[in-house]
């Protein structure tokens, strides 16, 4: 590993909206990975990282405390509490309990590592909510990068919306994380809060790694991989119905669906009642390490989501050598080009068979290696810190954005 060059001494708190923990530890890895890779590249990092359990998830999850936890995680201090409301879960109620447990973090942040120059929010609800909040009571300006699908998808409750507005309009940088999703929150909220700057995810530190391939089957087996929660805007069903289509000519098809979530018995089911069952593999929730061998191992990855604003995973498989097949479905367009893959809409089973062919038929077009090195140069983690960086200069020494955050809310609101 490379040595981090001389600090530039800007100190940057990080208020991500999830965030790993002992009880979640895949829950917003890549914003853990992004705050080590600003503190490789130089700057002083923190994160506070309130959380909201329910009464049973607490008991389940082996009662984790409720009091500030502090740790130093790869040269990150990172401070956590987890809240458990009594009464049953609702969203708004939800929101200022996470906010106020934030609050608290950031009180015990300051007195330990000082005042920060500047805060960066991952997502509004409710990292964003919490930074504007901070902004204006504390004099300290902010940038709020959005992931949420909830804008695309049409999701929001009339009081998100309203809050959204009012994150957005105090940031003095407005950070999508993919263009498509800036476009989609142009066309929302109007061009006074434009420009939104495209600073993309980066790939974790271990997929960047040039890694050899294992040496593929000789009974000519070609298999495709997903990687992603069973959740219905996922969409497996649509791809185990195509790959059944696929499969009726080619034996030698198949494929692998990891991950967990409510729409596995389904899909499950789905693959018994097309004939496909015994080509089609369910290994379950994985690791990071895991999933990097899972696509070493397979020959292409397949992301069929109704809806993203990025797609992690995708760059993941890039790095590991394999040519993609996705969606268009909002994050995928400005990370799949033809030289490393393939663009179909989403939810079009015949569209999406007829690429499962097409690539087993083209797949050795593709080369590994060039497809890794397009990734690293495009998404690698210095590279992704670098463009944070540059955000947080231009706020720091240029003064773009608000002079002041606006006003913090009451604290009786969320």
């Amino acid at each position: 590993m490379t040595q981090p060059p001389e600090s530039d001494d800007t100190h940057v708190l990080l208020v991500p909206s999830w965030y790993p923990s002992e009880q979640a530890p895949l829950s917003g890895t890549f914003f853990r990975e992004q705050a080590e890779a600003l503190r490789h590249i130089g700057l002083r990092v923190g994160v506070i990282a309130p959380r909201v359990m329910g009464v049973g998830a607490w008991l389940r999850g082996g009662r984790p405390s409720l009091g500030i936890a502090r740790a130093e995680e790869n040269g990150v201090q990172v401070y956590r509490r987890t809240t458990v409301p009594a009464l049953p879960r609702f969203s708004r109620r939800n929101a200022w309990f996470w906010m106020r447990a934030g609050a608290a973090l950031f009180d015990a942040y300051v007195r330990d590592h000082g005042r920060p120059d500047l805060i960066h929010a991952h997502s509004t609800f409710c990292g964003g909510m919490l930074a504007r909040r901070l902004g204006g009571r504390h004099d300290i300006r902010y940038a709020v990068t959005e992931h949420h699908t909830a804008f695309a998808r049409g999701r929001l409750r009339r009081w998100q919306r309203r809050r959204a507005a009012e994150v957005f309009a105090a940031a003095a940088a407005r950070i999508a994380v993919s263009p498509q999703l800036g476009a989609v929150l142009t066309a929302q909220f109007g061009d006074a809060f434009c420009p939104w700057r495209y600073v993309p995810n980066m790939l974790d530190e271990r997929f960047e790694a040039a890694e050899d391939r294992p040496p593929r089957p000789d009974d000519g087996r070609f298999t495709y991989l997903t990687v992603a929660q069973f959740h219905p805007k996922k969409a497996h069903h649509v791809l185990i119905r195509a790959f059944a289509t696929a499969a009726r000519a080619d034996r030698r098809l198949h494929l692998r669906l990891a991950g967990t979530g409510g729409e596995l018995p389904r899909c499950r089911a789905l693959a018994r009642d097309l004939g496909v069952a015994d080509r089609v593999a369910f290994p379950g929730d994985l690791s990071r390490a895991d999933v990097r061998r899972e696509m070493l191992a397979a020959d292409a990855f397949v992301l069929p989501s109704y809806c993203e604003t990025f797609g992690v995973v995708v760059i993941e498989a890039l790095a590991s050598g394999l040519p993609v097949i996705a969606t268009r479905c909002g994050g995928p367009e400005c990370i799949v080009h033809p030289q490393n893959g393939v663009i179909v809409p989403p939810g079009d089973v015949a569209a999406l068979s007829r690429a499962l062919v097409e690539m087993r038929r083209d797949a050795g077009r593709y080369d590994p290696d060039a497809l890794r090195r397009d990734c690293v140069e495009r998404f690698g983690r210095t590279v992704v810190a670098r463009q944070l960086a540059e955000v947080y200069g231009s706020i720091l020494t240029r003064g773009q954005g608000p002079d002041h955050a606006a006003p913090a809310a009451a604290d009786g609101e969320p």
